[in-house]
């Protein structure tokens, strides 16, 4: 039986640290305002950080990702993702993938997709709500597993 404060929640609470201080795999997303696209429209990088010790695999879901753009004080607009045509790349042109497929990544390595979308009027900062499956166990047996992230949201001025 569990004890409120007592030796039990310590143990609990040093398992978790560790556990939090050495991850097996982690992706982190982020939104990277780029300026104008050619097109006229804001081109919005969405990147892709590998962490941990392990490859990290995953797939986005682009029909249930979106670009989440805020003002000040409140939200602006929410703006579906346009239609994508590649997956994640590093900027060393190597691939890592990640859309309409598994996309893996090394510990370390970043990727990226642009993605243009038309600015939202009076929004001050961009976000992007990411969605997607996790692969987890052996490569002939995956385990996917889905996911919902929001990254952290960006300055449109900087």
């Amino acid at each position: 039986m569990n004890q409120r404060g007592g030796r039990d929640a310590d143990f609990a609470d040093r398992l978790a640290d560790a556990v939090r201080s050495t991850p097996l795999a982690v992706a982190t997303f982020r939104a990277v305002p780029l300026g104008a696209a050619p097109s006229g429209l804001l081109r919005i990088a969405l990147t892709v950080t590998a962490g941990g010790t392990q490859i990290v695999a995953f797939e986005l879901d682009p029909r249930a990702s979106a670009v989440l753009f805020a003002g000040p004080s409140e939200p602006v607009s929410r703006q579906a993702l346009p239609e994508l045509h590649m997956g994640f790349l590093t900027a060393e042109g190597d691939w890592i993938g990640g859309l309409g497929g598994r996309g893996s990544a090394e510990p370390g390595a970043t990727g990226a997709i642009a993605i243009d979308v038309p600015a939202a009027a009076g929004a001050s900062t961009v976000a992007i709500s990411v969605a997607g499956m996790l692969y987890d166990g052996l490569p002939d047996e995956p385990l996917l597993r889905a996911f919902a992230v929001r990254t952290a949201e960006a300055s449109l001025s900087d």
